[in-house]
């Protein structure tokens, strides 16, 4: 068993084999295949607008563990 390791990208579905490894795939009777997909993050609404855009302040004061507790 041979291994290869190769970044492809995905088309409709379909897997976009690079050239330089499709003679090995044309021998191989089987495959094994790993799929790495990137993790989505979706920040939505408000929070997600600052998360992009954060507000500058200048004159913000740190709240104390007591005050961030208060209702």
């Amino acid at each position: 068993m041979s291994i290869l390791k190769f970044t492809a990208k995905v088309n409709q579905g379909k897997i976009e084999i690079p050239d330089e490894y499709l003679k090995d795939l044309e021998e191989a009777q089987t495959v094994e295949i790993k799929i790495n997909k990137p993790a989505k993050t979706a920040a939505v609404g408000i929070i997600g607008e600052l998360i992009k855009n954060p507000l500058d302040c200048d004159n913000g004061i740190p709240l104390t563990r007591e005050k961030t507790h208060e209702r």
